[in-house]
Order: structure tokens, then sequence, then C-alpha cells
């Protein structure tokens, strides 16, 4: 919305950034039938973990795959 004015946004590609647990409950029928792969949602097996993803807008070369830091006050 823009003040009290909806508006349409079209993209290629969108994103929902919140645990699966909570999108499933946001899947509308009419969201499930624009793509029916959100159906299978209920389907996904998820197990509990943390960590944190960065977008950044420079490649900075660091290794494949995962790093853990086991010392550090969040692991």
């Amino acid at each position: 919305m823009r003040g009290s004015h909806p508006h349409r946004i079209t993209a290629d590609y969108y994103v929902a950034a919140l645990p699966v647990e909570v999108i499933r409950t946001l899947v509308t029928e009419e969201l499930g039938n624009a793509e029916p792969a959100l159906w299978r949602l209920p389907e996904l097996y998820t197990a509990w973990m943390n960590g944190i993803q960065y977008y950044l807008k420079t490649d900075v070369p660091m290794t494949r795959g995962h790093v853990l830091y086991g010392d550090s006050p969040w692991a």
C-alpha cells in the first residue's frame, strides 16, 4: 500500500523470508492455485537449526558450503 491506496506489484521472483511453519499457514487458495508447489509445504521435513545468510553486492570468496564458528557466542 502507498498511504491508504493499494497497488499491484509484479516481479519475476518473490521472497517470503519466514519460517516454513509460518508460511504454511499463510498459503491461501489463490496463492496455492497460482503456485501449486506451495500446496506441498506440509510435506516438507524440517528440523530446528540456526544460521544467517548475507546477500552482498560483491562476491566475497570464502568456502564452498557452510562455515561453522563453534566458539562464537551464537554457536
